[in-house]
């Protein structure tokens, strides 16, 4: 199985999203963005990154209030998907699991743009 079909599995989107729900539940994303309006998508795709296409595990938030954002900790919620993906994983198909393996690790975006 390769990184984009793995990355498209039913059980993959299931659990990213289970993810995303306890980011809102806590409100871990307005916490970290102080923005009630914020939103965020976690998905395994192939970014561009210094004119490179990389597979990464990609938490992508949006939020109006770009502008005004001070210091953000965005290496915190990395880290807090990071840990929940490495939690969860053991319930996807070895397969799945082993072509998701080869991602060069997470990014974080922010209204489009890599900010960590």
């Amino acid at each position: 199985m390769d990184f984009s079909s793995a990355a498209s599995d039913p059980s993959v989107l299931d659990l990213l999203r289970g993810i995303e729900d306890k980011l809102y539940e806590r409100g871990v994303i307005v916490t970290v963005t102080g923005d009630s309006e914020s939103d965020v998508t976690i998905a395994f795709k192939v970014l561009t990154v210094r004119s490179e296409q990389v597979p990464a595990l990609v938490v992508a938030v949006t939020t109006v209030e770009a502008g005004g954002l001070g210091e953000i900790d965005w290496e915190g919620l990395s880290d807090y998907v990071n840990d929940e993906y490495l939690q969860l994983r053991w319930l996807l198909r070895r397969e799945v699991s082993n072509a998701l393996e080869g991602s060069c690790g997470q990014y974080v975006t922010l209204n489009g743009k890599v900010v960590y």
